[in-house]
């Protein structure tokens, strides 16, 4: 009877050992996520800010552009020292597949 009594409080003892540990791997599990999670938000956080301020930084030079765009015309590339080509020379075009035709 002794010996029946001592296998129940070892399965107890078992069972309970077992139930702890998926505690715990289950807390700990928890915990890696919600780091995970925090992690995330902080960094999407500062994407957010580096975005914003390439935003304004693009504007800035967008603005510069448009600005500059209306003084540039032929007058004003002469003036600073650029000149008409005399022989116009284009690169060509090749191919890169040879014997495959134009359409489908």
């Amino acid at each position: 009877m002794f010996t029946y009594i001592h296998s129940i409080r070892h399965i107890e003892k078992k069972i309970f050992i077992f139930l702890c540990a998926v505690l715990l791997g289950i807390s700990a599990s928890y915990g890696f996520f919600v780091q995970a999670t925090v992690l995330s938000i902080v960094e999407r956080k500062t994407i957010e800010r580096d975005i914003e301020s390439l935003t304004s930084t693009l504007s800035e030079f967008e603005a510069s552009y448009i600005a500059r765009a209306g003084i540039i015309d032929r007058k004003y590339a002469e003036h600073l020292g650029f000149s008409e080509s005399q022989k116009e020379v284009f690169a060509p075009r090749k191919r890169l597949v040879q014997n495959i035709p134009q359409g489908f």
